[in-house]
């Protein structure tokens, strides 16, 4: 998942009342306000309570992205840009700083091209502050991070750095600078590039500890992206310590369960468990991160669709089969309607029918493979390699129920001569 950034500048309300926002995200920020604006716990406040006050649309919002309700909060930062639309053409700023939020809100969600848009839209209102337009920079690089754009990616983020350079304040710029070099960091790791990611983290780890302005939640994602870059290169037992580090980080805020990140490093730590054949500890940490990611985001699986397809594959090895194909089938559903590559979608369907036909689960498994090959038909064309293994499979599960069926299946998926001459020789064998 990623860290989003942190917000912290003077926004002017109604003339001459200001209200002073700190952000960190995800499920990190603080909110500084007067007191007589709603604690944290107002994240289920009604529509009416607030409908006489724009600020408090703002705050509900806020409070219900830090506990991770990023689609409660779109909903609301949407109803207060409607309820101010007049408002927000007089004061631009305060408009360009909800499209922020909402944008955050849909990384968060795994949705980077719509929130490409949403930033497109608010940079358009010409924010003044140079903070802000800092953190829009950030969130430009952080979106196009998620979308494999790394040259625009990198682009952003230098022109963040660059905007906050100009500040007067420098610990906070510093603090700014340190976390988009973790960002920079990240970006050159997704590209095997170590030793410039190396660089880039260790500078940022530095540059932050020595801020006056140090959110642990932010230090933990600094120690995971150390602990990533470990893990890509092979040093688990670096990387187990890196992830502990964050871990031990999150657990100063006395708010371990609340945050997505607390479960993301369980995950990772026991990922690099998994790469040391430790078996026992690689179930115990994936479980515990479970645990963790079912609280805060209950039925909504979206946002942990990487970590349920290695749970599931854990649990297939673990004669937890029935929940393993469960969370196939899941992780399905959710990449049928979403932004992410078909390839990890088709990598899915292999990975459950491969499960189903092992269990003798052939009804299931006829279904699926159909998706399966309708897909690789769509994306590959009727001459592809990849299609012999589910043809085979498909095969395999008709012969005792349809083994004329099986015998002909090339030709009821538009023909394939290769698998069809293998598929056939093989039905011989085998009647």
């Amino acid at each position: 998942m990623q860290s989003l950034r942190r917000l912290s500048f003077l926004w002017k309300l109604n003339g001459n009342k200001t209200l002073n926002l700190g952000l960190r995200l995800p499920g990190s920020f603080m909110i500084y306000r007067p007191n007589y604006y709603f604690s944290q716990s107002s994240t289920d406040i009604v529509e009416e309570e607030i409908s006489d006050s724009f600020e408090a649309f703002i705050n509900v919002g806020l409070d219900k992205m830090r506990v991770s309700r990023y689609q409660d909060a779109i909903k609301v930062f949407q109803r207060s840009l409607q309820k101010e639309a007049q408002s927000a053409k007089e004061n631009p700023d305060t408009t360009s700083f909800i499209h922020l939020q909402i944008a955050n809100c849909l990384l968060q969600l795994k949705i980077p091209s719509q929130a490409i848009e949403i930033l497109e839209k608010g940079f358009d209102l010409k924010p003044k502050g140079n903070i802000l337009i800092a953190d829009y920079h950030r969130a430009f690089g952080q979106a196009y991070l998620a979308e494999e754009q790394y040259d625009k990616a990198l682009s952003h983020f230098e022109k963040a750095i660059e905007t906050l350079k100009s500040l007067q304040d420098i610990d906070h710029a510093m603090s700014e600078i340190a976390l988009i070099n973790n960002d920079m960091g990240l970006l050159y790791l997704k590209q095997n590039k170590f030793s410039e990611a190396q660089n880039c983290i260790q500078e940022s780890l530095s540059q932050y500890q020595l801020s006056k302005e140090i959110d642990n939640l932010e230090l933990a994602k600094i120690y995971e992206n150390q602990g990533l870059l470990f893990h890509q290169q092979k040093e688990y037992k670096k990387a187990i310590d890196s992830f502990k580090k964050g871990l031990e980080t999150i657990r100063k805020t006395e708010r371990e369960h609340e945050v997505p990140l607390t479960a993301e490093l369980l995950w990772r730590i026991g990922g690099s468990y998994k790469q040391l054949n430790e078996e026992e500890r690689t179930l115990q940490y994936f479980n515990d991160a479970w645990r963790i990611f079912h609280e805060i985001f209950g039925e909504e699986n979206r946002i942990i669709v990487d970590f349920l397809i290695e749970y599931a594959e854990l649990l297939s090895t673990k004669n937890k089969v029935e929940r393993a194909i469960q969370y196939y089938k899941e992780v399905i559903t959710i990449l049928t309607t979403s932004e992410e590559s078909s390839q990890k979608l088709l990598r899915v369907l292999e990975l459950l029918n491969n499960l189903l036909i092992k269990n003798k689960k052939f009804q299931d498994a006829e279904k699926y493979l159909q998706i399966q090959i309708t897909m690789l038909l769509h994306e590959k064309g009727p001459e592809s390699f990849n299609l012999l293994s589910p043809y085979i499979n498909m095969a395999t599960i008709l012969m005792d129920s349809k083994p004329k069926e099986a015998l002909t299946l090339s030709w009821r998926f538009q023909g394939n001569r290769f698998s069809f001459v293998f598929i056939s020789d093989y039905c011989d064998s085998i009647i």
